[in-house]
């Protein structure tokens, strides 16, 4: 059955040879800063949503362990986002957690 698998199925690659195109990147940014500020605006109102329904469950007893760990994370990110910038580095991009 090993045999099946290697043959004309799979195309081999030369070194240095790749069968993917080029990312293109854009000059432009994907968004217009007023997109941008629209969308911004429905993840915090998303997420609004999601507390608020997190926190009612907890109210009425009926909130589990994943859940109860949601709700936590989801306010740690509210308060970054009302915070404004974040403790992150300037270009969004954050590193990955140590070891």
């Amino acid at each position: 059955m090993l045999g099946l698998l290697v043959g004309p199925t799979f195309p081999s690659l030369v070194a240095g040879e790749s069968n993917l195109a080029p990312v293109q990147k854009s000059a432009s940014p994907r968004f217009s800063s007023e997109e941008r500020a629209r969308r911004k605006q429905q993840i915090k109102e998303r997420l609004a949503r999601q507390i608020s329904e997190l926190r009612k469950k907890r109210a009425n007893g009926e909130l589990d362990e994943d859940e109860h760990k949601r709700l936590q994370r989801l306010e740690q990110l509210a308060a970054r986002l009302h915070r404004g910038n974040s403790n992150g580095p300037s270009n969004g991009v954050l590193a990955s957690p140590g070891k």
